[in-house]
């Protein structure tokens, strides 16, 4: 093991070592309760794991009943975990990681199942409601019931786009009692953030509402040393509100929206200098090795990315009878986004992009369910309808220099506006055929027509660049599932699984592609889990365990095209397979303690790029290769102990650690972002009130990159040193050491 490794390790060890000793000032003693007899005192007693409730299947059910991979994050864990958005869930959930390439391009990875290319191979979802974009996914956690993540191909059910899995954010629902939630949080950077939630009844019994507000800002942690202001600033504010009318027992119709409008500054990124100029004709293409960190020098000509972002849902539900319910959700989704970037991210005046998002999304599905003894099923239709126009100007700002370099990395504006039209039907059934043993059986017809009007011009000259056709594809696909689950004993449910994924294929629409390369086609994959979900010790402690192997064919990959295009492109086959352990334990009732394990092997099994030979003279067969942004090794450790202060006041301390092993940053495994630990640390005193938190996030200051990718870079051909070529490694910086306060305050 690696002395950066062994490091890495310690760290982890010494966040739950140290939480864990501070709860132990108020433990009993163990061996003092063995020794009292087999009764059991009051508190342990208590001390009981919580069965929590997830909506994952469109039904509430445990997380032990579900024959999938699920991690549930509570509102206690969001609120004292510092859960902000969702890479800060990724940091609490095994197997889940998540990396940004951008200010409006997020990347989360689910089983090694990544892509940097199209839309994500993850879907996430807001109260059952598809979010589909990128731009979106980093967006505030604000007034949340809890987040599930599922595992694995959730098609089924879900829609395509939950390839590799998907994400479900639950918010809070209106309720029939009063109720307020405010919080005031100050910290460092600058970092000021406040919200305020109520909720109630409108009238009693038959309408209630709930209505919020929160605002976030930061002045950031990094100095942008052209300018001399604040590089990585943020501000936003979320406004919420939320009818539910119950007019019988039976009839409900739940009203929800919010609205966000969000400001971040410049990413602190940088290009590395390439290093192996014996690559490929004296001038090197390539930076090989760990990407070094970087915490200063930052200089770039001032943008940032503005988004607003606003969600409508409608869900109805009647309860035929006492078996039969039907639903509806009906759903409307709008993103602006502006995003303006010095992409040669240094001092010199060279290339500057400015792009405008505007997308709409409406969607409405119909499901009937039935809950029997031995039998449950549903059944759904579903139809969405999506629009987006993206108009992205890259510009070359000095003519001289537009006028001397390559084509392919002159000034370009295009303009794609893209339309997607689904259309499904799907259906799942539960057959309970012997008293411990049942059969899950799913599956989704759907059809996908999907059409762009593409443009491409030069800036400079106006001149339109051709052919720019109309562009087409129409996809009808067929993704069933099925799992077997037996109840082994009391406490232990094993089960086995197997699904299809499909994400369709898409368009290549710049002017300099060939016919063949205008269209990828659409991937899928098949995917097999072994499972075991126990409790143990009195449902002191749950251990859950999977195996999973994913066979991935036509993986959509970014590619070089005939005539220079940096275009998207079908690999061959792909492997991922691997391991999840994911451990609770409750071992009294003042301390909770959690632990989770992933191992992900992901490779190609079978890929050629031509490009590598021609461009960098490197081997174009990358078989064997492991895929980009995908850790070997994965692990998660938590602690939180609580008792009673004085009066009604408790104490509580907690602390939470994210570990995971080095990832590459390219097919070509050339580079790679060294292994990485990340700590947070909160200790508070609440009653039933008022609480009072003091947290520390990244407390060891981990300091290497958050995320890696080549690029091409103007800067490389036209500025010293001599010898470098089109590409170069871009990085991220991650957010410092920072600490701060929360007080909230709740009836």
């Amino acid at each position: 093991m690696s002395f950066a490794a062994r490091a890495a390790r310690t760290r982890l060890a010494a966040i739950l070592a140290a939480t864990t000793c501070l709860s132990t000032l108020s433990l009993p003693a163990i061996a003092d309760e063995a020794t009292a007899g087999s009764a059991a005192s009051e508190e342990d007693a208590t001390a009981t794991l919580e069965k929590v409730v997830v909506t994952a299947r469109f039904k509430e059910e445990t997380i032990k009943d579900i024959p999938a991979s699920v991690t549930a994050i509570g509102s206690e864990t969001i609120e004292r975990g510092g859960v902000r958005n969702i890479e800060d869930v990724a940091r609490l959930t095994p197997g889940l990681n998540f990396v940004s390439l951008g200010s409006n391009f997020a990347l989360p990875v689910i089983r090694g199942l990544s892509t940097n290319v199209g839309e994500s191979n993850v879907g996430m979802f807001v109260d059952g409601v598809y979010q589909g974009s990128r731009s979106g996914m980093d967006r505030p956690l604000a007034d949340v019931e809890r987040v599930e993540v599922i595992k694995g191909p959730q098609i089924a059910l879900y829609g395509r786009n939950a390839f590799g899995g998907a994400i479900n954010v639950i918010t809070r629902a209106p309720t029939n009692t009063p109720s307020l939630n405010a919080s005031v949080t100050l910290g460092e950077g600058g970092r000021k953030e406040g919200s305020v939630f109520a909720s109630g009844p409108l009238v009693k019994d038959k309408l209630f509402g709930r209505v919020g507000i929160a605002a976030y800002e930061r002045d950031g942690f990094y100095t942008n040393e052209l300018t001399g202001g604040n590089l990585d600033t943020y501000s936003a504010k979320y406004y919420s509100g939320a009818l539910l009318w119950q007019p019988t027992s039976s009839l409900s119709l739940d009203l929800r929206g919010n609205y966000e409008d969000s400001s971040a500054g410049d990413r602190p990124g940088y290009f590395i200098l390439n290093n192996k100029p014996e690559l490929h004709a004296g001038r090197s293409q390539m930076y090989l090795g760990e990407v070094p960190a970087q915490t200063d020098g930052f200089a770039v000509t001032p943008g940032g990315y503005d988004r607003e972002t606003t969600l409508w849902s409608l869900t109805g539900k009647w309860d035929i009878n006492d078996e039969l319910q039907a639903s509806s959700v009906t759903s409307y989704s709008d993103l602006e986004g502006l995003l303006q970037s010095d992409i040669d991210y240094g001092p010199a005046d060279l290339n500057y992009q400015t792009q405008r998002i505007d997308q709409t999304w409406f969607s409405q599905e119909f499901r009937l369910a039935r809950s029997g003894d031995t039998v449950d099923w549903l059944v759904g239709l579903y139809y969405s309808d999506q629009e987006q126009t993206d108009d992205n100007l890259q510009l070359v700002t000095n003519p001289a220099i537009e006028n001397a370099i390559p084509a392919s990395l002159r000034s370009v504006h295009l303009i794609n506006v893209e339309t997607s039209e689904v259309m499904a039907a799907f259906g799942s059934v539960t057959w309970r055929f012997a008293p411990d043993w049942s059969l899950d059986v799913a599956g989704r017809v759907f059809r996908e027509e999907k059409h762009m009007s593409p443009f491409q011009e030069n800036p400079y000259t106006n001149v339109v660049l051709s052919p720019n056709p109309n562009l087409s594809i129409e996809e009808d696909f067929f993704t069933p599932s099925v799992a077997l689950s037996w109840d082994a004993t009391d406490n232990m449910t094993l089960y086995a699984s197997a699904a299809k994924g499909v994400k369709s294929g898409g368009f290549n629409a710049m002017a300099n592609v060939t016919d063949s390369e205008r269209l990828y086609d659409a991937e899928q994959s098949w995917n097999y889990e072994l499972g075991a979900k126990t409790n143990w010790m009195d449902d002191r402690l749950t251990v859950n365990a999977a195996l999973f192997n994913i066979e991935w064919s036509d993986q959509i990959v970014r590619a070089l095209g005939t005539l220079g295009a940096t275009l998207n492109a079908n690999a061959g086959t792909t492997t991922s397979r691997g391991f999840e352990l994911e451990v609770a334990a409750r071992p009294t009732s003042n301390l909770d303690l959690s632990f989770s394990y992933t191992y992900t092997d992901a490779s190609f099994d079978e890929y050629t790029f031509p490009a590598l030979a021609l461009s960098f003279g490197l081997d174009p067969v990358l078989d064997g290769k492991s895929l980009q942004y995908v850790p070997e090794n994965m692990l998660t450790a938590g602690a939180q102990y609580q008792a009673p202060l004085t009066g009604d006041w408790d104490w509580f301390v907690r602390g939470d650690a994210a570990y995971r092993s080095k990832q590459y940053g390219t097919t070509t495994n050339l580079f790679w972002v060294g292994d990485q630990t990340n700590a947070n640390l909160t200790l508070g005193f609440e009653n039933d009130t008022w609480s009072a938190e003091f947290w520390l996030r990244n407390a060891f200051d981990e300091d290497a990159p958050t995320a890696s990718i080549q690029q091409r870079n103007l800067g490389s051909v036209v500025l010293p040193p001599a010898g470098q070529g089109v590409f170069r490694v871009l990085s991220f910086a991650p957010e410092p050491r920072n600490a701060g306060v929360t007080l909230r305050y709740r009836f």
